[in-house]
């Protein structure tokens, strides 16, 4: 199975910054990154942690990656640069991104871990 995870870190830190710290933390962590896309600030729906607005990050992450998900999510949450963040199971019959009218950004379909 491959993972993707999507990350929102606080607005205040750099962008560069921010994207070589999450990096930083995934290859640590022994995982193999695919694929790595920073979206940019963006207005959150909610306040999250005081926050309005966040930085997005996405990552495709490889087959090797499933052991270790638990523990890194446990750590991605008491992060404090890091307002929130979502692993997404991706089958591997299932494309990257949809071009199909009506289906979201991650495809269609994917299932939490």
């Amino acid at each position: 199975m491959r993972y993707e995870l999507v990350v929102i870190v606080d607005p205040k830190v750099e962008e560069k910054e921010a994207q070589r710290y999450l990096t930083d933390i995934l290859v640590k962590e022994g995982f193999l990154i695919e694929e790595s896309q920073a979206w940019g600030k963006r207005q959150l729906a909610y306040p999250v942690k005081k926050q309005t607005e966040g930085q997005y990050f996405s990552y495709f992450l490889g087959e090797n990656s499933g052991d270790k998900l638990k523990a890194f999510s446990n750590r991605l949450t008491l992060d404090n640069k890091i307002l929130r963040h979502l692993i997404l199971k991706i089958k591997k019959s299932q494309p990257k991104t949809s071009s199909k009218k009506g289906d979201s950004a991650f495809g269609p379909g994917p299932s939490l871990v």
